[in-house]
C-alpha cells in the first residue's frame, strides 16, 4: 500500500517536521476530495479530476495503492460504486503510513 521508498526520500529531503506537515496537508486535501465525490456522476468530468488530482498527490506521498486505483478510475475503468473503494484504499494506506512513520 506505501511506497516506502518514496517515503524515505521524502523524508531525507524535507526534514522530520516538514514531512508531518507534508503529510497533514495530504491527508486533510485528499480526505476533502474523497468527501467531495460523493457530489459527483460516475459520467462526469469532475470524476476524472479528482481521480486525477487523488493519483497526483498520492504518487507524490508514497500512497502508490490509492494512485493506482485513481489512475485506474481517471483511465476509464470506471467510477459507479468506487467511492467506498477510493475511501477504504486512502483509510488503510493511511493508517499504514500512521504506523510505519
Amino acid at each position: 500500500m506505501i511506497d516506502w521508498d518514496r517515503v524515505a526520500a521524502l523524508k531525507e529531503d524535507f526534514g522530520e517536521e516538514d514531512f508531518d506537515e507534508l503529510v497533514g496537508v495530504f491527508l486533510e486535501e485528499v480526505e476533502g476530495a474523497i468527501t467531495g465525490l460523493q457530489d459527483v456522476s460516475g459520467t462526469d468530468d469532475a470524476v476524472k479530476n479528482q481521480m486525477h488530482f487523488l493519483k497526483g498527490c498520492a504518487s507524490n506521498v508514497g500512497f502508490r495503492d490509492l494512485a493506482e486505483l485513481a489512475a485506474s478510475i481517471e483511465d476509464g475503468g470506471g467510477f459507479d460504486g468506487m467511492a467506498q473503494s477510493v475511501r477504504n484504499v486512502f483509510e488503510q494506506s493511511r493508517a499504514q503510513l500512521l504506523a510505519g512513520a
